[in-house]
């Protein structure tokens, strides 16, 4: 039998190594790589085909003009936001110039008395001199749920409510929005000697006398608390709302929509529903009837300067 040469072995055996090392390669190198590299491209068009399913677009180009406008929409979002904050923080800043412009030293020691006070003054400039007008901006307690004896743990809640009615209605009252009037009544004190003790069965004299007067449909609602996080002690931004329904001319609704977007307040209008109303009474025709619901908002924390931002959520479906 004819034995191969060595040259011809050592070439088998390199031949084998290089077999074994190649196999080698493949199995351990190659073939997982291969692996990774089919399930990225399978990644790639199950994003794809979700991205198309949703509506959005998976050209290049198309994404990179997305990205700018969305890039150029957070940018507008925070300018708006600090224009927001300053509007929050300017709405009672004269206000609080009584209380060293700190919110919580007005917080701590604005008194009862101090409310009552506040009250007298605003509600004699709301109703002025008595005028028919004038007596529409004159506020029942029942239908306004504020008055002068009105008594809280947290005055200065009390003192903010007043504060928004002080607010809203004199811009209301400047552009002529006309608080609706609802009949409320109000009892009547006896005047004159206390009438005899009537014989039994006879009608009670003493029975409470009262007479209808018309107030206006103007409502203070709870104060709405907002937290950062679920377990805060503490509040740092309270919404004091109002609800009023009033009659105006469309371009006086227009005028006072402006007016509470000045850049010295913020008055947000949270609800606001229209409706015409038919000539009557020699006035002009095209007057509406508004109800709607308007907002001070008070930031409580001074230390916070923004709200922080939400988490990223899941692209909504487009257009």
């Amino acid at each position: 039998m004819n034995t191969w040469p060595l040259p011809h072995k050592v070439l088998l055996a390199v031949l084998c190594a290089c077999l074994l090392a190649a196999g080698g390669v493949y199995l351990y190198v190659l073939r997982p790589f291969q692996q990774r590299v089919a399930g990225q491209a399978q990644e790639v068009r199950d994003d794809s085909a979700r991205i198309r399913a949703r509506g959005w677009p998976v050209d290049e180009g198309k994404l990179v003009v997305l990205r700018r406008d969305k890039q150029r929409q957070q940018a507008q979002l925070r300018d708006r936001k600090e224009q927001v904050w300053r509007m929050v923080n300017a709405t009672f800043a004269d206000k609080l110039t009584k209380y060293d412009g700190e919110v919580a030293t007005f917080v701590s020691q604005v008194t009862r008395l101090d409310f009552q006070e506040e009250f007298a003054k605003v509600a004699d400039e709301l109703s002025g001199e008595g005028t028919t007008e004038d007596r529409r901006y004159r506020f029942h307690p029942d239908v306004l749920r504020l008055s002068e004896d009105s008594v809280s743990p947290y005055v200065y809640q009390l003192m903010l409510q007043l504060w928004t009615l002080e607010a809203v209605m004199k811009t209301a009252k400047e552009h002529r929005l006309v608080p609706v009037l609802v009949p409320v009544e109000v009892p009547i004190e006896r005047v004159g000697p206390e009438p005899a003790e009537a014989p039994a069965g006879a009608a009670d004299e003493n029975e409470r006398l009262v007479e209808i007067q018309e107030f206006g449909n103007v409502t203070l609602l709870p104060p709405r608390a907002y937290c950062l996080q679920g377990g805060d002690a503490a509040p740092y931004l309270l919404e004091c709302p109002l609800r009023m329904k009033v009659t105006c001319a469309p371009a006086d609704l227009h005028n006072f929509l402006t007016a509470i977007e000045k850049t010295d307040r913020f008055l947000p209008v949270n609800r606001l529903q229209a409706r015409k109303l038919p000539p009557a009474n020699g006035e002009d025709p095209g007057r509406l009837e508004v109800e709607l619901e308007c907002a001070t908002v008070f930031l409580l924390r001074a230390d916070i300067a923004f709200v922080p931002e939400r988490k990223p959520q899941p692209l909504p479906r487009g257009g």
